[in-house]
């Protein structure tokens, strides 16, 4: 009885001991490492490429505004948001009541602006009649002057005096050639410069005598004939006047003339925009027609609301083209072009790619918290889609078991993705994809690719430095060989030169590690405690 107690306070002890311990066990946490097992690739053909991809949301490229192009009341709207549309069917129309009281109203203000142009063209015609009547009359002016000038010259004294001035002028003028052509010759002159002196007198003389016959201080002309000189030359003053009268008329006859075609130039400018303002409301449309085919997106009036020119009264789209916005990175702007290609897929339709063209990128930059972006719009050259599928062969690991290196095999690259009509896929594709407005989208652009070239995980690659080696399977072991590396899109790396396709090459395995509560035994036995 005493033993039996004391193996059942053992057994008691024992329990309580491993109960101590598990629980201690569970609340401590331990960090375990999973043991990184490399594994093994063929190398092999494939395609390599890098992109830039970036988020957004589809939105119709090819969308317009339908507004009425005249004030009024709406008649009619003859369709609803989603209604499909064609090209020239109409939409809407508008009462035309007040447009047909504006056309009357125009056809008035051309036929006024017509009538008022003939009006300064009969004035311009008058003021030319006007030069032509002043001129006639300066030139009679100048014939009066002249009948008086004459009349002055035939006064006895009058003529005497000026026959004077005419000899005396006639002598120096003479004198005055000989004394040039001398000179010219290089002769003496003095002879002649003394008669040039001589007559230059003579014809100062002459002409104080005119002077003062004409203006009466001559003593030996007789009073009467004094009178008459005076009076004559009076008439000669009035006939000036006259004419200067007449010349000025003549200068303000053709301002008028002047006038009156720049009155012609308004006057014909007016009718211009009489007509154009006829014109314009003759051509405005009473009924709002599709511009092309397509499907209205909203309907903004109804039958019977009053409108003015300009109001939107709906929104057209072609539901087969659509656009994208992304935005791209500074790093990666310069790589992108417009007229590039591109793919978007649609969160919507997984696994399924359309194909994009870049048709525009922000000049302007998009600067938010300090990062610089750009705008980069995209659209899509057709809304039937393809199989996204695998568009490069990488190779993909050989799967090994147990520690040191991996079982020696071939890797096995999927190929590109082939639906036959029998796959899901097919089904799916067979069904009408139908792509919305703001839809969510990936936008991918290929920046550089290179096809059928010798491509293997960039794991695979050791760099140090300048040199790049890989580790080539040799049986069950391994060399390291120096290689040349080209395009690599992080995950996979071309190969240059160093590999040949078919050789193995040792890929380092991902380290992973697990930290939290050990539930396992504890090393040395025990059992768990749920």
């Amino acid at each position: 009885m005493k033993k039996m107690r004391i193996l059942k306070a053992v057994s008691i002890l024992l329990t309580v001991g491993g109960i101590a311990f598990l629980s201690f066990s569970c609340v401590r946490s331990t960090s375990t490492t999973a043991t990184p097992k490399p594994q093994i690739v063929t190398v092999q053909k494939g395609n390599i490429s890098i992109t830039v991809t970036g988020t957004g949301n589809l939105a119709y490229s090819h969308s317009e505004d339908l507004a009425f192009e005249m004030p009024g009341y709406a008649e009619e709207v003859s369709v609803s948001a989603g209604d499909t549309v064609t090209k020239d069917q109409g939409l809407a129309r508008v009462d035309t009541t007040d447009w047909e009281k504006q056309v009357r109203a125009e056809q008035r203000a051309v036929a006024a602006a017509q009538r008022a142009l003939s009006n300064k063209q009969d004035a311009l015609s008058a003021a030319q009649r006007q030069v032509v009547s002043k001129e006639l009359d300066v030139n009679q002016k100048q014939l009066d002057v002249q009948i008086a000038q004459y009349a002055l010259t035939q006064v006895d004294d009058v003529k005497t005096a000026q026959d004077k001035v005419d000899s005396a002028q006639q002598s120096r003028d003479l004198v005055l050639a000989q004394l040039q052509v001398a000179q010219a010759a290089g002769k003496d002159t003095d002879a002649l410069d003394q008669q040039l002196v001589h007559f230059s007198t003579l014809l100062d003389e002459a002409q104080k005598d005119l002077d003062r016959v004409l203006k009466g201080q001559n003593v030996n002309v007789s009073s009467s004939v004094a009178l008459q000189i005076a009076q004559l030359q009076l008439t000669i003053n009035q006939k000036q006047q006259s004419l200067s009268d007449a010349q000025n008329s003549v200068e303000t006859a053709r301002t008028a003339v002047k006038n009156a075609q720049l009155d012609i130039t308004d006057a014909e400018q007016d009718v211009r925009d009489a007509q154009s303002d006829l014109e314009e409301t003759q051509s405005l449309n009473a009924v709002i027609k599709a511009p092309f085919d397509g499907f209205i997106t909203k309907v903004n009036v109804n039958g019977g609301d009053e409108i003015k020119k300009g109001t939107v009264a709906m929104q057209i789209a072609d539901p087969n083209q659509f656009e994208a916005n992304i935005l791209v990175t500074e790093r990666d702007i310069s790589s992108v072009r417009i007229g590039a290609d591109a793919t978007v897929s649609c969160d919507a339709y997984s696994g399924l790619n359309f194909p994009a063209k870049i048709t525009e990128i922000a000049p302007l930059a998009t600067v938010q918290q300090g990062v610089v972006n750009y705008k980069v719009t995209v659209q899509l050259t057709s809304t039937k889609p393809t199989f996204a599928g695998r568009t490069s062969s990488a190779p993909r690991p050989a799967q090994s078991s147990g520690a040191g290196p991996a079982a020696t095999g071939t890797a096995q690259t999927p190929p590109a993705a082939v639906f036959s009509p029998q796959s899901p896929q097919a089904g799916f594709a067979a069904q009408a994809v139908t792509l919305k407005d703001g839809l969510s989208v990936t936008v991918t652009i290929p920046i550089q690719e290179k096809d059928n070239v010798l491509v293997i995980p960039s794991r695979a690659i050791t760099r140090q430095g300048a040199t790049t080696t890989v580790q080539v399977m040799k049986g069950t072991a391994t060399e390291t060989r120096t290689i040349k590396s080209g395009l690599s899109d992080g995950s996979n790396s071309e190969v240059t030169d160093g590999l040949s396709e078919g050789e193995q090459v040792l890929v380092k395995a991902a380290t992973t590690s697990s930290t939290g509560p050990n539930f396992g035994p504890p090393p040395g036995g025990g059992f768990m405690i749920r």
